[in-house]
């Protein structure tokens, strides 16, 4: 008799191991696929986002080519300066950017993704306006104006470096297109 009550106990003790058992990889198995879907979910918004931030740029940037061709955006510039729309659109921008910005710097948006995206274009944009941003930053006595997005290119060009190292001292981008 007493070995059977063991041989019980011994079998409610296995069988609670292995409910245990179950929890336990039901449990990481929720997680895993939980986390997979915010990262889904997170690159979806970032492409969404990143395509409102384009038509917007795409906009912006063929009122600046026509007036200033390639050449960096200088402030002080009477094509700037006189020009009230172009200004206007020019912060809209610099303000979407900064919004964008901040959500990739937070983790909220994907910067692996919005740099396969735009990358390169943003890092050049952001150094063809930075003029402006300095310019901007003064008047407004804010030094840390526009900084999120500052922050979001240098991320970009680390990022960029990593996905196309260069061991020639060349972009190989670059190469590849001329």
């Amino acid at each position: 008799m007493n070995l059977d009550q063991n041989s019980l106990a011994l079998a409610q003790l296995v069988v609670l191991v292995i409910e245990c058992a179950a929890i336990i990889a039901g449990a990481a198995i929720a997680l895993r696929s939980f986390r997979a879907d915010h990262e889904r979910r997170k690159k979806q918004a970032t492409i969404e986002f990143t395509h409102n931030v384009l038509e917007l740029r795409s906009s912006v940037w063929s009122q600046v080519t026509s007036v200033f061709g390639s050449d960096v955006i200088n402030p002080t510039d009477p094509r700037y300066k006189d020009d009230v729309k172009l200004q206007a659109n020019v912060t809209q921008y610099l303000k979407l950017m900064e919004r964008l910005a901040v959500g990739i710097n937070v983790g909220v948006y994907d910067l692996y993704v919005f740099t396969r995206i735009t990358g390169r274009a943003t890092s050049n944009t952001y150094k063809r306006l930075f003029p402006v941003i300095e310019e901007k930053r003064k008047s407004a006595q804010a030094p840390t104006l526009y900084i999120e997005f500052e922050r979001l290119v240098r991320s970009i060009d680390e990022e960029m470096s990593r996905m196309y190292p260069t061991p020639t001292g060349k972009d190989m981008a670059l190469i590849r297109c001329s």
